[in-house]
């Protein structure tokens, strides 16, 4: 392994830190600055992707309510050469609010280090059925809302 790979690895660590405390902050601005302009993010729970810039300040505190903290493990850093890296990692909250997640970032280096260029969020499952277990949670929710 080079110089340059741990240095990559290190530093895309520290970003992915960086980014799940900016959430767990509420720190919604900050944390956009964490993704390149064009960046998205996509989940396995069949929805189309969204530009992260795209996204509302309050969409982001409405959906990181309660969520606090993140714990992030596992991080995965794989670098690529020529300023690309991929990153993998768990994403664990409260389990009584949402399943653990596995983050996937693709990672590029620019002038003020490495930023997000895209990100896809997978819901993993303890269980046959907590996905769906979780979209009934979060339909009703919704409706009592309204």
């Amino acid at each position: 392994m080079s110089l340059e790979d741990l240095i990559c690895r290190i530093e895309c660590e520290e970003h992915i830190f960086k980014l799940a405390r900016h959430l767990d902050n509420h720190e919604f601005e900050e944390n956009k600055k964490c993704y390149t302009p064009d960046a998205m993010v996509f989940s396995n729970t069949g929805k189309s992707g969204t530009r992260v810039q795209d996204m509302s300040v309050e969409t982001m505190a409405a959906q990181s309510s309660g969520y606090k903290p993140r714990l992030i493990t596992s991080i995965t850093v794989t670098p690529l050469g020529s300023g690309k890296a991929k990153v993998f990692c768990y994403c664990t909250i409260k389990r009584d609010v949402f399943p653990s997640t596995e983050w996937h970032f693709d990672m590029v280096k620019t002038g003020t280090g490495w930023l997000c260029s895209g990100q896809r969020v997978a819901i993993v499952e303890r269980h046959e059925g907590e996905l769906a277990e979780y979209a009934r949670k979060m339909e009703a929710a919704k409706a009592a809302k309204s």
